[in-house]
């Protein structure tokens, strides 16, 4: 509410102008908008501690996974290091695709750029013929 004097000529107050608004929508939708401040503050509150949790097991999960691989990495420069020592090499054959893939000293044995993926068929022609069937399962 708001109040004026309403003056005459010679400055005697002879009335005021009163204005009256009615603020109850506005207080209603300041309440409601504080209300939904809140719940928003709590709501983010709750997220932003989801967030550090799933950030912690995340860095967790990676570090794991970090040491495994370190671990394994050294696992196989042992394996290496011992076929290489034995003069004993390995493989993998995908039966799927048909390509075979070797150890470092595999590779070395068959005379064969490292690395590479090399046919089935191609490497059992580098077995001699007697140790052929063995390797073939039969």
């Amino acid at each position: 509410m708001c109040a004026s004097p309403i003056p005459n000529e010679k400055g005697d107050i002879i009335g005021s102008l009163h204005i009256a608004v009615d603020t109850t929508a506005l207080k209603k939708e300041e309440h409601e908008l504080r209300k939904d401040r809140r719940e928003l503050e709590r709501q983010v509150g709750l997220r932003s501690e989801a967030h550090r949790a799933v950030s912690k097991r995340l860095r967790r999960e990676i570090e794991e996974r970090r040491q495994a691989e370190q671990a394994l990495r050294k696992r196989e420069q042992s394996l290496a290091e011992a076929q290489r020592i034995a003069h004993i090499g390995s493989y993998e054959w995908d039966m799927v695709k048909g390509g075979v893939v070797g150890s470092e000293e595999a590779y070395r044995i068959f005379g064969l750029p490292p690395g590479s993926e090399v046919a089935f068929d191609r490497i059992m022609e580098l077995i001699v013929p007697e140790d052929r069937e063995g390797m073939r399962g039969q």
